[in-house]
Parts: C-alpha cells; structure tokens; sequence
C-alpha cells in the first residue's frame, strides 16, 4: 500500500539538497550530447592554385583558402592573413577580396556561410616602369578564436614585368635651308605596359648644328642645362615623329651640318632597342644657291 507524505513532512533542507543534483545531472547530458558540436571549430588550410601572374595583358595569379567541415558552416568566418613580398600591394596588384584592417600588411579573407573555401585572385597592375620580376606571399595567422591553422599555411606568387621597348628610326634624313625643307625621325615603342599612358623618352642631340639657332624643334622638350630633351609618345600612340626644320640664314656661309638624336636609356620607363640613333643633315643654302650653281656653269 503506498505511503503518501504530505510536503508538510518533508526535510526542510529537502530542496538544497535536491536542486543541485538535477541541475548537475541536466548539465551533464547537454555536456555529454552537444558539446562536440558547440565547441568544434574548422581548421584553415591555405593552398596556392596558379602562382605565375603577369602584367602582359593582366594576367592573374590565385590561391585559395579552405576550412574544414567543422563548426558552424552555416556561418562565414573571417581569415586574418599577412601579406609581404617585393610587390607594393595597391600599386603592383588589386586584391578585391582582402579587405585591409590596420596600417599594417594584414589583410581579412571571408569565407561566406554554408561554404568551404575563398578563392582570391591577384591581379597586376599595368605601368610603365622597369621593375623586373616581383612577389606577392601570403600567410595564415593563428589569432586563436574562429579557427585553427593547419599545416599549409603560405603562397607565393611571382608577377612578372611587361615593358615596353623604344627605338628610334630615321624617316627623311635630308633637311635643307632652301624651302626651309625639313628632315624627320620617329620614336616607336611596342605594345606592352600600359599603352594607355603617354610615355616620356629621353634623347640626347649632338651634331654639328646648333639646336635653336640652325634648326627649330617643336616636339621636343629641352629638361637641364646640357643636351638631353625629352620626347612624349601620347596615351593610346605607339609613335611620335619629330620634325627638325632649318632656320632660315642665307647670308652665312656655314657649310653642310648635322644633327644626331641618341636614344637614352634611363632604366625606369623603358627598355632600348637596337636602333637608338638617327642623323639628319641639312644642307646649307649658300651651298646649294651659289657653289652648285657655278659648279654647273663650269662644267
């Protein structure tokens, strides 16, 4: 026959007594049955797809970050990485997938929800500078809260220069003071780097005849004391033609003289061709009015 026992019967301590075992009891089975979901968190690996990037037509390198099926995947997780090397981020490349978060070189990476991986693509920049090779590294940090960093944590990726090459060509080398006739070379350069910029090439001119007072040279730039001009290929152009045309002064009798234009190779915008030099001679007007003239009568 049971035996019923009124509240009233109860120990007094009967609820101090009684309360903390079932809580204990209760947190226990959560501990037991969820505690490797709630805890568990996704180890981050780092793996390099394409490390050969150019800047010839903008060619891009890549890598990826990948997380382990731990965790919460419904939800993004963020990457802190560091980034070095000898490329200048923001001016060698565009990385529109990192997302700068100090004055420093590290970079967040977002892995979106209900995915695995982020890959990240490293664009060059097009320019006109001589740089040679370059390097972009990447590299996983360990900050100690979302995630873990597994055992591949680095990526390099190499950006090789595009730069364009200038040559100088002769296109009528014959000027004379008779007509003012005017003698013309060109500065070509070929179709790398960023054709959209304009270009300034460096010349130097020497010869027999003086600049300004034999020969007048509108398209080029006088840039210091001696004999170095400069000369600009205009944005979407590959060539500049110069013309040099005589000053005009019948009454000197200076003889025939000439001019040479010498590319320079100053090694920051472009590179030198084989054909770096042109000279023009102009034919002096005395010569060509008189001295041929009774050369003809003699004969």
């Amino acid at each position: 026959m049971p035996i019923l026992v009124g509240i009233n019967q109860l120990p007094s301590d009967f609820a101090q007594r009684i309360v903390p075992g079932v809580f204990a009891a209760f947190l226990s089975i959560l501990i037991l049955g969820f505690s490797t979901q709630a805890f568990a968190i996704s180890e981050v690996n780092l793996t390099l797809d394409d490390g050969s990037a150019a800047e010839a037509l903008q060619n891009p390198g890549s890598f990826t970050v990948t997380r382990t099926n731990d965790g919460n995947i419904a939800q993004a997780i963020t990457v802190w990485v560091a980034v070095s090397g000898s490329a200048t981020i923001d001016t060698d490349y565009a990385h529109p997938d990192m997302v700068c978060c100090g004055p420093g070189n590290e970079y967040l990476i977002t892995i979106l929800s209900n995915q695995l991986s982020r890959t990240i693509t490293i664009t060059p920049e097009l320019d006109n500078i001589v740089e040679g090779p370059e390097t972009f590294t990447v590299t996983l940090l360990d900050i100690g809260t979302t995630y873990t960093v597994g055992a591949d944590i680095e990526a390099s990726i190499q950006i090789t220069d595009d730069v364009t090459e200038v040559i100088l060509t002769l296109d009528d080398g014959d000027a004379a003071e008779a007509g003012q006739l005017p003698g013309s070379f060109t500065v070509t350069r070929t179709n790398q780097g960023n054709v959209a910029q304009a270009i300034t090439v460096w010349v130097a001119v020497s010869g027999s005849a003086t600049i300004d007072t034999d020969y007048a040279h509108p398209d080029m730039v006088c840039c210091g004391p001696g004999n170095e001009y400069l000369i600009t290929i205009l944005g979407n152009q590959l060539s500049r033609t110069i013309t040099i045309t005589p000053v005009l002064d019948a009454f000197e009798d200076e003889g025939d003289e000439t001019v040479v234009v010498t590319l320079l190779d100053i090694g920051q915008i472009y590179t030198v061709g084989v054909q770096l030099s042109a000279t023009i001679t102009i034919r002096d007007f005395q010569n060509l009015l008189f001295k041929n003239g009774f050369e003809d009568q003699a004969q």
